[in-house]
């Protein structure tokens, strides 16, 4: 962030302060452009710390819903999709879902 201020003036007195806030632009690149070029790539296996991460993500994730299994609460789909992330199988089928919640792919070493 950017913050500057001017002093508010009546006269030659100060009688306040002006604060002027701003975001500087960020050099960060956008989701779609980390995972640009990488349709045919599959996602590698997931740490547990990435599990911890993902699932519960894709479990608040509406359009994965559909997948998840019905009549359970949060937390059991939750447990659920710990399980799950463990197959690679169901890393590829779900691989949209898990781009749209965050998952970036690692860099390709060169």
């Amino acid at each position: 962030m950017k913050i500057t201020y001017e002093n508010v003036k009546r006269g030659r007195t100060v009688t306040g302060l002006k604060f002027n806030v701003k975001a500087k632009p960020t050099k960060k690149k956008s989701l779609e452009d980390l995972n640009q070029n990488n349709e045919n790539r599959d996602i590698p296996s997931l740490t547990v710390k990435q599990i911890d991460r993902f699932a519960p993500l894709l479990a608040n994730y509406a359009p994965f819903g559909s997948y998840a299994p019905s009549g359970k609460s949060t937390q059991e789909v939750i447990s659920w999709l710990h399980t799950q992330l463990r197959d690679e199988a169901f890393l590829k089928t779900h691989k949209k879902h898990l781009l749209a919640v965050g998952y970036t792919f690692p860099k390709q070493k060169s």
